[in-house]
C-alpha cells in the first residue's frame, strides 16, 4: 500500500507504506512523546529531549511487537490490516476499554528491528520496521546531524540541521546508485535522540556509521575536520573521510580529532565518524556551503570515502578503544 492512502475502513489517521527494506506506519495526530522540562539530566540530549508516553513489548519469537499507549493520545480506530508484503504479515489495532489503552500489534516475517519517532512539528508519530542486515550486506547508516527542535549551529540565518540533511541526502542518493545498502537516521526535519541514532545503527548490524555535520566557533576558524572514536578502524575510516573531503573541496585541513565522549561515536559498534564539512560562522566557508556545487562535491567525496572504507577496512564486531 502506498504512502498517502488511508488503510482499511475501520482505521483513522493511519497510513502504511513499505519497500523491500523498510515498512512505515504513520500515525497522524498521535502525540506519543512529550518534551522533558528544561534542565533535565539528559547529557548531550538535554536541549531537545522527549519522554515516551508508550510502552513496548516483543514476544519470544521476536516477530510480534506490540506498542501500547493511552487511547486519548491518538484517534486511530481499530481493526486488522492484512498486509503480506516482504516485511509484515499484518497489523492489528485494538482499544482496551478497561485499561483505556490503544494497542498496535505488528506481526512480521522476521525478527523485528524498529524505531519510533514523534515529530512535534506535525504532531505525528512514525513507526519504522526495518529489514535486518548482516555484515556481508555492508549496510551504511547515514546520519544527518541535528534536526527538528535541535537546529545545531545557527548563524546568519542558516541552520546547520538543514545543510546536514541536504548533503546527507545527496550522499545517500550517490551510494544507492552504486548499489550500496544504506539507511538514513532521518530524511526530514525531525529530532532523533543521539542514543537512538546509535541504537538504530547497532540494531541494523551496520558496517559503517557516517554522521554529517557542519562546524561553528569564532569567525576566524575555518576548514574541514573529522571526529572519530579512538579505535583503529574508526581512525582509519576518519583518515579516508578527511583526506577525500579536503582533496575534493580544497578546504583547510584541520585533521582528525579523537572524540571518545560523543554518543554517536562511543555507542556505535561499527567504525563511526562525524564529518565536519565547514564552518557556518566563517564568511568564506559559509559562502561555500550556500553553493549547491560545493555541497555536491562534499557529498561525492563522502560517498567516495564510504566506498573506499567498505573495500579496505576490516569491520570489527565491537567498537573498543585502540590501545
Amino acid at each position: 500500500m502506498e504512502r498517502g492512502q488511508t488503510v482499511g475502513n475501520d482505521f483513522k489517521n493511519v497510513i502504511y507504506s513499505s519497500n523491500n527494506e523498510t515498512a512505515s506506519l504513520l500515525l497522524q495526530g498521535a502525540k506519543l512523546e512529550e518534551a522533558l522540562p528544561a534542565g533535565s539530566d539528559n547529557g548531550a540530549d538535554a536541549a531537545a529531549a522527549f519522554n515516551p508516553l508508550f510502552s513496548e513489548a516483543t514476544d519470544a519469537t521476536g516477530r510480534t511487537f506490540t506498542l501500547s499507549f493511552p487511547t486519548v493520545l491518538a484517534n486511530l480506530g481499530s481493526g486488522r490490516m492484512q498486509i503480506n508484503d516482504k516485511i509484515l504479515e499484518s497489523i492489528e489495532i485494538t482499544n482496551d476499554l478497561e485499561s483505556q489503552n490503544t494497542l498496535i500489534t505488528f506481526n512480521a516475517k522476521y525478527t523485528l528491528i524498529y524505531d519510533i519517532t514523534y515529530n512535534p512539528q506535525t504532531d505525528n508519530t512514525e513507526i519504522h520496521i526495518i529489514k535486518p542486515f548482516t555484515q556481508t550486506d555492508k549496510l551504511v547508516v547515514i546520519d544527518p546531524g541535528h534536526g527538528g527542535s535541535d537546529t545545531g549551529a545557527f548563524y546568519a540565518g542558516i541552520s546547520e540541521k538543514d545543510l546536514n540533511l541536504k548533503i546527507a541526502m545527496k550522499v545517500n542518493d550517490i551510494l544507492k546508485s552504486y548499489g550500496i545498502n544504506t539507511y538514513m537516521t532521518r530524511t526530514d526535519d525531525t529530532y532523533i535522540p543521539l542514543h537512538e541514532r546509535a541504537g538504530i545503527a547497532n540494531n541494523l548490524n551496520a558496517a559503517l556509521f557516517l554522521s554529517v555535520h557542519n562546524n561553528s566557533y569564532n569567525t576566524s576558524e575555518y576548514g574541514t575536520e573529522t571526529l572519530s572514536y579512538p579505535t583503529a578502524a574508526s581512525r582509519q575510516f576518519a583518515g579516508i573521510v578527511q583526506k577525500t573531503l579536503v582533496n575534493a573541496l580544497g578546504t583547510k585541513n584541520r585533521g582528525i580529532i579523537d572524540r571518545p565522549n560523543l554518543v554517536v561515536l562511543y555507542e556505535t559498534k561499527m567504525p563511526a565518524v562525524i564529518a565536519e564539512i565547514a564552518f557556518i560562522t566563517n564568511t568564506g566557508d559559509r559562502k561555500k556551503l550556500q553553493d549547491e556545487q560545493f555541497m555536491d562535491k562534499a557529498a561525492a567525496a563522502l560517498a567516495d570515502s564510504v566506498l573506499e572504507a567498505l573495500d579496505t577496512i576490516l569491520i570489527p564486531q565491537e567498537n573498543q578503544p585502540a590501545g
